[in-house]
């Protein structure tokens, strides 16, 4: 089915809903670090201009972006018409229900990452220590409206069974740390390293590279890989090169040919 969207404000929406730009949500597009930041190079103004973002965050809760542009993507116009589209898969040996977009990518993962641990003893505690791995979820973000990315099956959290001592999600911290923006990366909670690279070489990013942190948390966004790699042109280089230095992403289209193929090749 063909449908035409609007960039209206920030917004993405159907022609007809072109006014009603105010009453949604805007997207934020944002470079996915390669590299995580050190919190603890944050300048003063730096700092200040992060507790704005956040403040912006928390006005927007209110309000939820105009999701036919997702459900388009998706192939989801509600819930139910979403939850066709999921399948229920073992991975990390744990039963996950995901949308099938996204079901190949994780089997690839699972598999990459249970044959590394027969020879890696810290990659194979962290697997045996994984809770029930969340997937799937109708549900709104933390605090506001917003539908989270699990509730198109294209998010999976990652958590330990035993309590983390360490920050996890940012939100969790800036309500009862003023000072969470700094926390530093050794105070932080993250998966082993090869973790986080099978899953970006499979085009999902990790929320512990975000400013608003949530480090047990990945989600399928080919398409901020693509972004990557135009940037890394638009400076000479031709190849996005994934942490894992043997090969380039294998995921990335060649060309941008217009906007509605530039996310509709994702999927």
């Amino acid at each position: 089915m063909d449908r035409s969207f609007v960039w209206a404000h920030g917004r993405i929406v159907p022609p007809e809903k072109r006014a009603l730009w105010a009453s949604f949500r805007p997207y934020a597009f944002e470079v996915y670090p390669r590299e995580l930041f050190d919190p603890k190079n944050y300048s003063p103004a730096e700092a200040a201009e992060l507790r704005a973002l956040a403040e912006q965050e928390e006005r927007y809760n209110d309000l939820d972006y105009e999701n036919s542009f997702r459900a388009f993507l998706y192939d989801g116009e509600d819930r139910r018409g979403l939850e066709e589209r999921l399948v229920r898969i073992n991975f990390l040996g744990r039963a996950v229900t995901v949308h099938r977009i996204i079901r190949d990518a994780l089997l690839r993962i699972d598999n990459a990452l249970t044959s590394e641990s027969r020879t890696d003893a810290e990659l194979k505690r962290f697997i045996d220590s994984l809770a029930p791995i969340g997937a799937y979820n109708w549900r709104r973000v933390r605090g506001g409206r917003s539908l989270s990315y699990h509730s198109w099956g294209l998010a999976l959290d990652l958590q330990r069974q035993q309590r983390e001592t360490k920050a996890v999600y940012w939100q969790w911290e800036k309500d009862r740390n003023s000072n969470w923006i700094f926390i530093p990366l050794e105070d932080r909670w993250q998966p082993p390293e090869k973790v986080i690279q099978a899953f970006e070489y499979e085009g999902f990013i990790w929320g512990g590279k975000w400013l608003f942190f949530d480090t047990m948390h990945f989600e399928y966004r080919p398409e901020l890989h693509e972004i990557n790699r135009l940037l890394a042109a638009r400076e000479g280089d031709s190849r996005i090169v994934s942490p894992r230095n043997d090969a380039a992403i294998h995921h990335i289209v060649p060309q941008v040919v217009d906007v509605q193929n530039f996310w509709r090749a994702w999927f």
